[in-house]
């Protein structure tokens, strides 16, 4: 059997008047509800930052394993023409 949080501070909820509040514009609610997310949003802000950092850097993996497969192949072309001559 599933147990449930018994109040809302437990799950950390704005009230649904409050919502509804500041969806209808009313300013003390919007700056309530702005108040409740406000590190919510810092920390998003930080996960898009980190997760666009780590794909900078596999874009650099990738390009310079690029670049290393075309220097040794013409590295190999160059030696096989030494080769021959």
């Amino acid at each position: 059997m599933k147990q449930r949080c018994k109040n809302r501070e437990e799950k950390n909820l704005l009230p649904f008047h409050t919502i509804k509040a500041a969806s209808e514009g009313d300013v003390l609610a919007i700056n309530t509800v702005l108040k409740h997310y406000e590190g919510y949003d810092e920390k998003l802000f930080n996960m898009a930052r980190e997760h666009q950092r780590e794909n900078f850097k596999r874009i650099n993996d990738i390009e310079k394993a690029l670049l290393t497969f075309v220097l040794i192949s013409q590295r190999k072309q160059t030696s096989e023409v030494s080769v021959r001559a």
